[in-house]
């Protein structure tokens, strides 16, 4: 029994032992996760709040909510962190005319930073994280109706890798009343990106380098009303963007999937918008940059997707890197579509309507820079029937005779021969539309080209239809 009592005795030693040690062991976790707590809050204010503060001449304060570290899991996780304006300093950089020219507020719901250790470096403390993750970024940008929301960005800087997901570029304003209830601004456009990865990034002498680029499931939409008087401004065109960014870059592999574009302008004189979409649009680019090695230096994209969701666009496009070389060309094709789709497009350009028609296929090369555009095109095209309208009453209806004699002068199909498909244009270019305009109306003077509906035509119909208009 004594033997048996000593056995006992001994176990319950080692249990006891046993559970003094996790205990012991928990309670040096307890107190190392309080220590790395209040170590990273002071971190965060004395380091980033500090640094942030100083860089921006006190115009920012940095805030956040709680802090959690957790010592097992490498994890740490800052809760409601804002960035936003000293009110104070605001009024002092105002009355100095000292403030930036973009400033407004950040909101960030939460960031988790993972495989957290603290590091020492020059006799300073400072986090260093193998991978940090945000979530609900908001920004809202003074004086301006949109606000920049982001659900997740992702950077792991040991694999240089950066992942933004959900991005929305957008206003609570409705398109048709934007620009009537803000005056500031020309147009309404919605921006949303479901995807960007940035992998392989690196800085060197300022420039920001990238191995591949990757943008996926992205919509672009862009309204004009033109009824509304507003102070217009030149816009720049897609090449000007790019070029005047506040970046230095350079990508080696640029890729765009799943891109739709839809644009819409209501005319001055128009009853209804003009409506071009580019659907499921995908976009491949090698060394795109911003920094022009030499001055005739080119992106080429090769682009691909459907026009208004029905026939295939194939298109190689090349933009000027540098802004003192003033050109740009697009080289491609279009395949078949029902061409009454065309409607929404021409219909509130011209008054033309088309009843029925198939095009065959179009072939266009165009040349261009920010003053004109010149287009080559074989526009080839069966059955065509179109109608010339009449505004009565807020509605576009048939002109009647006038129909019937204009429309007996377009081909009902085209080329009339083998021999006879490539026509000539040019479009002068107004800079105070978009360039998706710009684009638009380059194809459009190559296609009423193509259909006989030449400026000569177009002044007579027009004519016509003023003294039809006046006899109402």
């Amino acid at each position: 029994m004594t033997v048996e009592k000593a056995r006992m005795d001994s176990k319950k030693y080692k249990i006891i032992r046993l559970g003094a040690v996790c205990a012991g062991f928990l309670l040096v976790i307890v107190v190392c996760n309080i220590f790395l707590t209040i170590e990273a809050k002071k971190i965060l204010k004395t380091a980033f709040a500090k640094e942030i503060s100083q860089k921006t001449n006190g115009l920012y304060q940095l805030t956040f909510g709680a802090v959690e570290v957790n010592l097992l899991t490498a994890v740490a996780e800052v809760k409601n962190v804002k960035l936003q304006m000293d009110p104070k300093r605001f009024r002092e950089l105002s009355t100095m005319d000292s403030l930036p020219p973009i400033y407004g507020s950040i909101d960030i719901q939460s960031v988790e930073l993972e495989g957290v250790y603290l590091l020492f470096h020059n006799e300073k403390e400072h986090l260093e994280p193998r991978h940090i993750k945000i979530n609900q970024l908001q920004v809202d940008i003074h004086d301006n109706p949109y606000t920049l929301n982001v659900e997740q960005i992702e950077f792991s800087p040991k694999d240089t890798l950066l992942e933004v997901k959900n991005l929305k570029y957008a206003t609570n304003i409705p398109k048709g009343v934007f620009t009537e209830k803000d005056k500031n601004h020309a147009s309404w456009m919605d921006i949303a990106v479901g995807d960007v990865r940035l992998q392989g990034v690196s800085v060197f002498q300022k420039m920001y380098a990238a191995e591949r680029l990757q943008i996926s499931d992205a919509t672009f939409q862009n309204y004009k009303n033109q009824k509304i008087p507003i102070e217009h401004h030149d816009m720049p065109m897609v090449h000007d963007v790019i070029q005047r960014l506040p970046l230095k870059l350079a990508v080696r592999d640029l890729q765009v999937t799943n891109l739709n574009i839809i644009y819409e302008e209501l005319a001055e004189n128009g009853e209804m918008p003009g409506r071009i979409t580019f659907n499921n649009m995908n976009a491949q680019a090698t060394n795109f940059t911003n920094v022009p090695a030499s001055i005739a230096q080119m992106n080429r994209l090769t682009v691909s997707g459907k026009l208004m969701n029905e026939g295939l666009i194939q298109a190689t496009i090349n933009l000027p890197v540098d802004s003192l070389y003033d050109c740009f060309t697009i080289v491609g094709t279009l395949g078949t579509m029902d061409a009454v789709a065309l409607n929404a497009i021409i219909e509130p350009l011209a008054p033309l309507k088309i009843n029925r028609g198939f095009i065959q296929g179009l072939d266009f090369n165009i040349e261009g820079n920010s003053v004109k555009a010149d287009i080559s095109m074989c526009l080839r095209y069966n059955d065509l029937g179109v109608k010339i309208l009449f505004p009565i009453g807020g509605q576009n209806v048939d002109a009647g005779l006038l129909s019937s004699l204009v429309t007996g002068l377009i081909p009902q199909n085209y080329p009339l021969s083998n021999t006879e498909c490539q026509v000539q244009a040019e479009y002068v270019r107004n800079a105070l539309h978009s360039p998706f305009y710009y684009l638009w109306h380059i194809y459009f003077e190559g296609v009423k080209e193509t259909a006989g509906f030449t400026p000569e035509l177009q002044e007579r119909v027009e004519w016509a239809l003023s003294l039809k208009h006046e006899k109402k």
